[in-house]
């Protein structure tokens, strides 16, 4: 390892899935500070691995473990970039004495109903919600929060296992579900089996244009308890069930909309204790104001994409910064907009068989990459999460410009799957 200079202290990263990918990390950090990476062994595959040859690989139960090895490298600051490494990252910042969420926030950010017993009690408008942790809770679960109603995991990432429900029988099939294939994915796998029911938020339109979604993220980074929002980013509507499709960037909202967005960001970080790091805050655009879907203490996935193409700043290496005690740097400012739209399978689990339009979507004006994730034979699986074929990256003067774009896309390039079988 390179010896860390003033210029270029020495920066502890924890690397576990929902970091950018290795070559991406390295070519926003490399030049600025010197990572000293710790990576998750109950989480990281053997090929990530071998991308840190360096790195210190620990169990995510035991962050005392790294502390020596974190003195002997001098570290000045330490980061995450996944969800799954927050709370390691926490403890860890604090047995080291390095700013950061600390672990209270950490949590509160990490599991679901912690975050929204935390939310009501600081006045944030919450929607009802219940836990959920054997078939006993579900009939109280279902008297308490009512239907339609959202179930989703205590802890977990990606969407995934995140389901709408109807009505109780709807409810028990999703439970029963959910407790039997949680462990098969590690977004989930590491949590204690307990489920949270919340009522369903409700969105409005909030934007002239039906193709955009009824719900928005904020972007924001945490100096020392001072909350510097980066942007508001529109996202595409959501597709069964509650999965992701995609981000436009910077927000078309009217200037008023979104500062009632931010300031609802502002509110739920408070009330979470955020302190030291990145967050990103879903947020859902109701009739009778923004909701808080989320809040998650790290960069939103995928969203370094956008940001860079659209206003040419780097929030990985603006969060590296920041964890260095460089404090939160210029805001970005755009010039145009961007979209990482996030091509959706079907719902249940398919095996990809054929790909189509394929090279007439690379030649559409606009598109900047095609991030190819999966190919013929590859199986996907809507239950866990937001996995997908492919990432169309583009971008526009306007972010209409890009929902036209992502129709030409769809009317273009086309998937063929065929289903596959649930090896559990």
């Amino acid at each position: 390892m390179t010896a860390p200079t003033d210029a270029r202290p020495a920066l502890l990263v924890v690397y576990a899935p929902g970091s950018p990918a290795p070559d991406n990390l390295l070519a926003s950090l490399t030049g600025a500070v010197e990572p000293c990476f710790v990576m998750l062994a109950d989480y990281t595959e053997a090929h990530v691995r071998d991308a840190f040859p360096e790195a210190l690989c620990v169990e995510s139960s035991a962050p005392e473990t790294a502390v020596r090895w974190a003195q002997e490298r001098a570290v000045a600051g330490i980061t995450t970039y996944s969800e799954l490494a927050l709370p390691f990252t926490a403890a860890l910042a604090q047995l080291l004495g390095l700013a950061h969420h600390d672990p209270a926030a950490a949590r509160a950010m990490t599991d679901k109903l912690e975050q929204r017993r935390r939310l009501a009690a600081a006045g944030v408008p919450t929607p009802r919600f219940a836990e959920i942790r054997s078939d006993d809770d579900i009939a109280p679960a279902a008297a308490a929060v009512g239907f339609p109603a959202v179930l989703k995991p205590r802890r977990g990432m990606g969407s995934t296992l995140v389901t709408r429900v109807g009505d109780e029988h709807e409810l028990r099939a999703a439970v029963a579900a959910a407790l039997q294939h949680r462990a098969g994915d590690y977004r989930v796998r590491a949590a204690e089996p307990a489920l949270q029911l919340e009522a369903e938020l409700r969105g409005g339109s909030w934007h002239d244009d039906e193709r955009f979604g009824d719900y928005v993220s904020v972007e924001s980074l945490i100096d020392h308890g001072r909350i510097v929002h980066l942007t508001v980013t529109d996202k595409l509507p959501l597709v069964p069930s509650f999965r992701e499709a995609g981000n436009v960037m910077p927000s078309s909202l009217a200037p008023g909309q979104q500062e009632a967005v931010r300031a609802t960001a502002t509110a739920a970080l408070q009330a979470l204790g955020a302190y030291h790091g990145a967050a990103h805050t879903e947020i859902k655009l109701c009739p009778d104001g923004p909701r808080v879907i989320e809040v998650n203490g790290r960069l939103g996935g995928g969203l370094e994409y956008p940001m860079r193409m659209s206003s040419g700043f780097d929030p990985v290496l603006a969060i590296a910064l920041l964890a260095v005690g460089r404090g939160t740097g210029e805001l970005p400012r755009f010039h145009r907009h961007a979209m990482n739209y996030w091509v959706p399978p079907p719902s249940g689990a398919h095996t990809v068989t054929a790909i189509h339009g394929l090279e007439q979507v690379r030649a559409m004006d606009g598109v900047e990459h095609i991030a190819k994730l999966h190919g013929i034979g590859d199986r996907l699986d809507s239950r866990f999460g937001t996995d997908t074929v492919m990432i169309v990256l583009a971008a526009a003067a306007h972010g209409k410009a890009l929902l036209d774009l992502r129709d030409a896309v769809d009317a273009t390039l086309t998937i063929d799957y065929e289903p596959a079988p649930d090896p559990s």
